[in-house]
């Protein structure tokens, strides 16, 4: 309940964010995922994109990649919960986001989830 977190719109999907070194949900982004879910279970040809991200160290990138594969694993369990098949789920682990509009904006610690039909350019 007291994880840092939070959701907004991007285009074509949302950002969850998280504190850096967490891949705890709190209620209001495990909620996001939930709606995300009901959305995508009416539509039986599209499939969850999650793209998973990390702040850290640039000498050490494997600690970025386990938290960001924390974070999408965290956000399949809840779609996979809500009754989203696994196959229907696909997660990019992308860990530290170089040189993207996150880094930029300071918001190196997300995950962006999608819909394949609304796949951003």
């Amino acid at each position: 309940l007291k994880a840092v977190g939070a959701v907004s719109d991007i285009p074509r999907g949302l950002r969850l964010t998280f504190a850096a070194g967490s891949a705890d949900l709190n209620p209001t982004t495990h909620q996001a995922i939930l709606s995300f879910g009901q959305k995508l279970a009416d539509k039986p040809h599209a499939r969850a994109l999650i793209d998973a991200y990390s702040s850290g160290i640039a000498d050490d990138p494997s600690l970025p990649r386990r938290m960001s594969l924390a974070r999408g694993l965290a956000a399949r369990s809840v779609l996979m919960n809500a009754g989203i098949p696994s196959t229907r789920i696909y997660l990019r682990v992308i860990g530290t986001p170089h040189g993207s509009a996150a880094t930029q904006a300071g918001t190196q610690d997300h995950i962006d989830l999608y819909q394949s039909d609304d796949t951003p350019p």
